[in-house]
């Protein structure tokens, strides 16, 4: 999901991959994104919606993938732009509009909750853990280790 200026003062985009509406609709959410943010669009292909112009044009302050699976920080350490959340990121970096990410996979050990309250243990590995260093060490990336950590982010950029 990519959100893009906003909070209260801000307008926020939204922007969903082309799974995203399966996963919000699995976990329940899909109704709260869709009450919550004037602008909602979904993938329909790599450019489409179309928003390369936009943010090379300046037209966000800065752009925010939350949250980022394996898949798609490999796509952005190797710089390919095969989706629209990877584009957005390529096109953005390009421009030097900043890039805030939240990936998924972080550390040895991952603990997922599942919609029924359990939870699930994951190991990243090692390919997930070397494309997520590699994306850190990128100019004009942020890469969060905890929502915690991206909320405190986000109430500096919005300032007092």
């Amino acid at each position: 999901m990519a959100g893009v200026l906003s909070w209260n003062a801000w307008d926020i985009d939204v922007a969903l991959s082309r799974e995203a509406p399966f996963v919000l609709k699995y976990y329940g959410c899909w109704k709260d994104v869709k009450e919550r943010f004037s602008t909602v669009m979904e993938e329909k292909g790599p450019n489409a919606p179309f928003l390369g112009g936009p943010i090379q044009r300046g037209r966000y302050a800065f752009i925010l993938v939350a949250p980022v699976t394996a898949n798609t920080m490999a796509k952005i350490a190797c710089g390919i732009a095969d989706s629209l959340v990877s584009n957005c990121v390529s096109l953005g970096l390009k421009a030097r509009v900043p890039v805030y990410l939240l990936p998924t996979d972080q550390g040895s050990e991952v603990v997922t909750v599942l919609r029924d309250g359990s939870t699930l243990k994951l190991y990243p590995r090692k390919v997930d853990l070397d494309n997520l260093e590699k994306v850190r060490a990128t100019d004009d990336v942020t890469v969060f280790k905890d929502i915690d950590e991206m909320a405190a982010a986000l109430a500096r950029l919005r300032g007092p």
